[in-house]
This record gives C-alpha cells, sequence and structure tokens, in this order.
C-alpha cells in the first residue's frame, strides 16, 4: 500500500516534471478519487535483431513459453521453455500477477542474449486456416492471461529498449513440426518459436527437398487411400469432417491440375488449397496421428534427411522414374 506522503510526492513529480498529464476525477463511496495519466518516455531502442533474435511461442503445451536463441543469420544456438503453471488457474488477480513475472523472464532473457524478441502478431484478418496457427491465436486472442502476457512483455521491452518484431502467424507450427523438429529432435513448441525466430529476421521457409519428392509422388489412388484410412480411424465428428474435407480437395486438385500442388511455394503463401505445407500436414500427421496433434516427431527424421517413408522396416526411398514412395500395404500409411 502506498503512503500519503508517497502519493503526494507522486503528484509533485507528475506536476513539475515538465510533461504533459490528464486529471479525471472520481467520485465512489462518497470520496473524490484522482487519476493521473502521463505519456512514458521510453529509452532509445538499443537491442536489435542485429545479433540474432529470442522466438517466443506463447501458450505452448500444456502451460509454458517456448522460446529459441538464433544468430544473425537465423541459425538455431539455444532453446528452453519457461513453465508458467500458474496461468491456467487461480483467480484472475494471481494470473495479472504472473503475467508480470512471466513477461520480465522473457525480458531478462533477451537482455541476457543481447537479442530482439520475435512473437506472433495476434491483430490478424480471419485466418482461412492452413494449420494449427490459426487455432492457437484465437485460443490466445480469447485468453485474457496470455493477451496480457503479451501487452507486457511488448511493454517491458519498450521501457528496456529492445526491439519487438510481430510476425505473421501462419504455418509455423506446421513448419515446425515437419522441417525443425525432426531436423533437431527438439519439441514442436519450440521448433514452432524457432520458426518465428526466423520470421522475425524476414527468413522464409521453403519445403525440404524430400518433402517436395513426397508430393511429386502422390495419386489420386494413393489419396483415396488415405482418406479411407482417415475415415477409419479417426472417431471426432469434427475432425473427421475437416480432414476428409482436406483430402477430397487434395483428390479434386490432382485430378485437374496434377503440378500445381507441387509447385515450391513460400511457407507463408495463405493459399490453403495449394500451399505444400497444408499438403504435407494432411498426408503426413493426419497419416501418423489422425486422432490428436502427433508429439513426437522423431519419425519424420528418415522422411527429411533420407527420402525414406512407409513402415520403417520397409522403407524405401523413390525411384528414378517415379512411382514407389506409395502407401505402404501392410500400414495404410504413406
Amino acid at each position: 500500500m502506498i503512503s500519503a506522503g508517497d502519493r503526494i510526492e507522486k503528484i509533485k513529480e507528475i506536476a513539475f516534471s515538465g510533461r504533459a498529464y490528464t486529471v479525471e476525477l472520481k467520485l465512489r463511496d462518497g470520496n473524490v478519487y484522482a487519476y493521473f495519466t502521463i505519456e512514458e518516455e521510453y529509452p532509445q531502442i538499443e537491442i536489435t535483431k542485429a545479433y540474432g533474435v529470442i522466438g517466443i511461442d506463447l501458450n505452448a503445451y500444456p502451460n509454458h513459453i517456448a522460446w529459441t536463441e538464433t544468430d544473425e543469420r537465423g541459425g538455431l544456438i539455444s532453446y528452453g521453455e519457461i513453465p508458467m503453471p500458474e496461468l491456467g488457474s487461480g483467480n484472475s488477480n494471481k494470473r495479472d500477477y504472473y503475467t508480470w513475472i512471466y513477461a520480465h523472464k522473457v525480458i531478462s532473457l533477451a537482455k541476457e542474449k543481447g537479442k530482439a524478441i520475435a512473437v506472433e502478431k495476434l491483430k490478424m484478418k480471419k485466418n482461412k486456416g492452413g494449420d494449427y496457427s490459426g487455432r492457437k491465436v484465437r485460443r490466445i486472442q480469447h485468453s485474457f492471461a496470455y493477451k496480457k502476457l503479451l501487452e507486457r512483455i511488448k511493454l517491458l521491452a519498450k521501457r528496456n529498449g529492445i526491439e519487438v518484431i510481430e510476425v505473421n502467424p501462419a504455418y509455423t507450427s506446421i513448419i515446425g513440426m515437419l522441417k525443425y523438429a525432426p531436423q533437431y529432435m527438439v519439441s514442436k513448441d519450440v521448433a514452432s518459436a524457432y520458426v518465428i525466430a526466423r520470421r522475425g529476421l524476414g527468413l522464409k521457409e521453403k519445403v525440404p527437398k524430400n518433402y517436395m519428392e513426397l508430393i511429386k509422388r502422390l495419386s489420386i489412388k494413393e489419396l483415396k487411400e488415405l482418406k479411407e484410412y482417415v475415415k477409419e480411424k479417426v472417431k471426432n465428428a469434427y475432425l473427421k469432417a475437416k480432414h476428409i474435407k482436406e483430402i477430397e480437395n487434395l483428390i479434386k486438385s490432382l485430378g485437374s491440375e496434377p503440378w500445381r500442388i507441387s509447385k515450391p511455394l513460400e511457407g507463408t503463401s495463405l493459399d490453403t488449397r495449394f500451399n505444400p505445407w497444408r499438403v504435407l500436414k494432411v498426408v503426413v500427421l493426419t497419416a501418423l496421428s489422425p486422432e490428436r496433434v502427433i508429439r513426437d516427431l522423431s519419425v519424420l527424421k528418415d522422411i527429411l534427411f533420407r527420402g525414406l517413408w512407409g513402415d520403417p522396416k520397409r522403407a524405401r526411398a523413390p525411384t528414378a522414374g517415379g512411382g514407389g514412395g506409395g502407401l505402404c500395404e501392410n500400414t495404410g500409411y504413406f
């Protein structure tokens, strides 16, 4: 509690600061309260992305902040997690208090590393879909605690002269899961934070060569087999309808424009019908884990580096003449 003497000193400080301020008087319970508002002056930005970025993935599973540190070229240097169980329970005052605690931890990390902070921009137009980031962004937007956490990270960064870069959230989760989680053997949340950091540096993500080879060898027959597999495995009605529709779109696109689907589009494209990342999400992740988001992505490593897919005991690279690499006869997978 601030003492009466401290309040008087604070009023004097505001009055004689030479800065513009406003005063609002409110009558409450027979008492008059004065509310002073003064524009805050921030120091000059000194910690920038010149030496790299700290990528932050908020609301990571189950309740933590995932972060990665990059150099100025986007190379991964270090990564970690900041547990924050308090934001998932307790009263609003407690959660509000802890948003400040965790925001300070993020700022301390950025100051220690001497790097700018990259976060996902939440004020986006309605996402057309395409990966899990759309749902993630909407979840954060509707969570008071997480919005407060992001606001306070940005505020404290201003007070400490740290650059904050807000990036497009589209496909960060899918790119992280497919490209960087198996490459560095990290969690999908850390991988997502790495994509955010690289995007903060202005870098774009292209689909790895072996994934493109997998897409090019898809046939309508294989996609129809995948559709039947998902129908059989998926129990949740919402997910079933969503995944089946995505696969049907792929079948139609292959039937009408067989090569358009394999164009090397950038991962930041919002073209949800023909974006390679979206294709891979359906063909790879839906097949491996149709009922939920897959957590162990080490199974993708052989595809990413060696071009092998299918049943691990029978994995084989695609033949030079095409074909091959299709759905395995005894698994129903690719």
